[in-house]
């Protein structure tokens, strides 16, 4: 089992995808995530095809994103 703790501080609109805890065997090590902003304005609805505002590589350790669609 992992834990991956994702933060996002509204004052400075940075998104935090904190340090992995844990493992488990087969378990991929880095991962891409998709980061799709969503605001009151533009109220996006979920859709696969959409691109990403940003990706990002994780490999267990914190990352920050800022949001650039605010």
């Amino acid at each position: 089992c992992t834990f991956i703790p994702f933060n996002y501080d509204e004052v400075s609109g940075e998104l935090t995808i904190g340090e992995r805890k844990g493992q488990y065997p087969g378990m991929l090590r880095d991962r891409t995530f998709n980061i799709v902003w969503v605001t009151r304005i533009n109220n996006i609805e979920f859709d696969p095809d959409m691109k990403p505002h940003a990706t990002l590589s994780y490999d267990g350790n914190p990352v920050v994103v800022k949001n650039t669609e605010r």
